[in-house]
């Protein structure tokens, strides 16, 4: 595959043309052979034969391919052929997913989102979807936390001289979704910003202190396990919405428009609907053990003073069996060197009281 450069209209058309014919209608009667094509195309390094079920599969060189894809996410129609590759082709969404240089591909698609205001609806779609692809695998929420980036230049609202890949995914997410809530108000966009935050929550690891800063402050906090339930099929109508512990968000989301009318529907059936908060017992007895270990002190502590920014060694120096032995041990010095000075003294003080003898000459 060329790539597709602005200069290069050729390329341009061609690509246009491959969407088009690969987009036209596919029935089982009347078959997509150029849809099929692209379902199912394999890389040139893969020596298995071809099935005879399909005719319409090839190779191509997929570091080509993927090197033209990585260059010219500037373009909606690239874009969109990422999109058909990653979501239809499994070869291709293997391949990609396998990449140790993925920060090539996801950063233009950041990018992408980061400039959303410039972007044409269907663009932005797309590059989020593309992300959503891409953190439904585990071994990419991993490995992004492993890339180290440097000098982000385009992402204007702080210097970010070193960041890790999924740090700055988790940026620029956020980033959408607030633009999302203040300016378009896309309920699409919003739920699919929120499912790709999800897919990663459970990989989150070394984040970078701005962007862990930014998923606290953020109105509606992303936590894990705690998810809005009921006995009926209403699970089925209504995506998992991670909630915090605070009784001010329970409310505002049983005030929820979409939440309401559901409710209702399931209190039409008949049907008792259960509202339950998972909390991690675990973590709790976590917390109430660190604070109990943090906040207990000793009688000691009332004479010698004790902080818990203090290192283990001060405070083992404080101990007072320690401070006793010092105490001991300078006490003896002191005795010791009371008893060589009036030892000294004596002496000196015998000499002086002997009888002298004076020889006469």
């Amino acid at each position: 595959m060329p790539q597709l450069e602005p200069c290069s209209p050729l390329a341009n058309q061609s690509l246009l043309l491959l969407l088009i014919l690969a987009n036209l209608t596919d029935d089982p009667d009347t078959p997509n052979s150029y849809r099929q094509a692209i379902m199912s195309f394999r890389n040139t390094q893969d020596s298995t034969a071809f099935s005879s079920s399909n005719p319409h599969t090839f190779q191509i060189n997929f570091n080509s391919l993927y090197t033209a894809l990585c260059e010219q996410q500037k373009s909606d129609q690239a874009t969109l052929l990422l999109y058909m590759l990653l979501h239809q082709n499994g070869n291709v969404r293997t391949y990609v997913l396998a990449r140790t240089d993925i920060e090539n591909l996801v950063l233009p698609i950041l990018e992408i989102l980061y400039h959303v205001e410039e972007r044409n609806s269907h663009h932005v779609y797309m590059a989020l979807i593309i992300l959503l692809i891409l953190t439904e695998d585990d071994g990419f929420n991993r490995s992004i936390h492993e890339v180290i980036l440097k000098n982000i230049t385009w992402y204007a609202e702080r210097v970010l001289t070193e960041i890790s890949l999924g740090s700055l995914l988790i940026l620029v997410v956020i980033r959408t979704i607030q633009y999302n809530m203040t300016r378009t108000r896309d309920k699409y966009l919003h739920t699919n910003c929120l499912a790709a935050l999800a897919n990663m929550s459970a990989q989150f690891r070394s984040l970078h202190q701005y962007a862990a800063q930014r998923i606290i402050s953020y109105s509606t906090p992303v936590t894990s396990h705690q998810l809005l339930q009921t006995n009926y099929t209403l699970i089925h109508d209504l995506l998992p919405v991670p909630i915090g512990m605070n009784i001010t968000l329970v409310k505002k989301l049983l005030q929820h428009d979409d939440l309401k009318r559901l409710l209702k529907e399931a209190q039409e059936n008949g049907q008792k609907t259960l509202i339950a908060v998972h909390h991690d017992v675990e973590k709790i007895h976590q917390v109430l053990e660190r604070v109990k270990k943090d906040g207990g002190h000793k009688w000691w502590d009332t004479l010698f003073g004790w902080s818990p920014t203090a290192t283990g060694l001060f405070n083992k120096m404080l101990h007072p069996i320690v401070v006793l032995l010092i105490l001991i041990i300078l006490c003896f010095v002191l005795t010791f060197a009371l008893y060589v000075k009036l030892w000294l003294m004596m002496k000196k003080l015998t000499r002086l009281l002997a009888p002298q003898k004076f020889v006469c000459t």
